[in-house]
């Protein structure tokens, strides 16, 4: 009877072990499914925001007066020199004495490229700091200056410190551009990509502000670096709304790697 008892006892206190031990171990199971599904709904929410964010960059940088004007300015150019095949106005050449240069000594100085006096006289120290502004901006060389010239350096010039303080502070953006409606590069922060043919087909985002928030991002590896990059575009539009060309990043997707790797 004692035996009998014993074996009794015995077999309710497994039954009772393993059915604690099943449903401690399914709780266990929906703690750490629930704590997943968390897990990756915050990294889904954190990834879409990331991407929002960066339609967002693209649409106000088309959007920016100072972009918009300036832009203009150097689309113009380039069209109005493909469509005549000269330089629509006089040059300012070394020897050019009057007040012409002078208005340009001034600009010049202005921009931190001239440090002496306007006194009207294209000399060696003017000649040198037009050298100087053109190396920077990646533009022809030579010591002749086209009034149009100016016109496009100022654009360049204005767009270049604009965006790169833009850039300082927005890590995520590799590159921006700036194309006709060819495709022509008119502004890069990748100077070598200048007046070179980049054509905005697939693999790009391209995008309005109307259907931003419907277009999926298409990632893709770059042939220069081999990594995994996203490129946002989207109409550029001059002051009355005519489209003049297209705005375009290439986004650094290192945020992304850290936010997926991120425990």
């Amino acid at each position: 009877l004692v035996s009998y008892f014993f074996f009794l006892s015995l077999v309710t206190v497994s039954i009772v072990a393993v059915s604690a031990y099943v449903r401690a171990r399914d709780a266990l199971q929906r703690s750490v499914v629930d704590r997943l599904d968390v897990a990756t709904s915050l990294k889904e929410f954190q990834l879409n925001e990331w991407v929002n964010n960066q339609r967002q960059d693209v649409l106000l940088i088309a959007a920016m007066p100072e972009v918009r004007t300036q832009a203009a300015v150097l689309l113009q150019m380039r069209n109005s020199r493909n469509n005549s095949g000269l330089d629509a106005q006089p040059a300012i050449e070394p020897g050019t004495q009057g007040p012409e240069v002078a208005e340009l000594q001034n600009k010049l100085k202005s921009l931190g490229y001239y440090s002496g006096t306007a006194d009207g006289l294209y000399g060696e120290s003017t000649q040198a700091a037009i050298s100087k502004l053109k190396d920077t901006v990646s533009l022809a060389a030579g010591s002749a200056v086209m009034l149009d010239d100016w016109n496009g350096l100022m654009a360049y010039t204005t767009i270049a410190k604009f965006l790169s303080n833009l850039a300082a502070v927005k890590p995520d953006m590799q590159e921006i551009f700036i194309t006709t409606k060819g495709c022509i590069v008119v502004f890069s922060t990748d100077k070598s990509k200048m007046g070179k043919y980049l054509p905005l087909g697939d693999p790009t985002t391209f995008f309005t502000r109307e259907g931003a928030d419907t277009v999926i991002p298409n990632f893709y590896t770059s042939r220069r670096t081999g990594k995994p990059i996203i490129t946002f575009a989207t109409p550029l539009l001059d002051l009355a709304g005519q489209r003049i060309g297209v705005v375009a990043v290439n986004l650094n997707l290192d945020r992304v790697d850290a936010l997926i790797r991120e425990r």
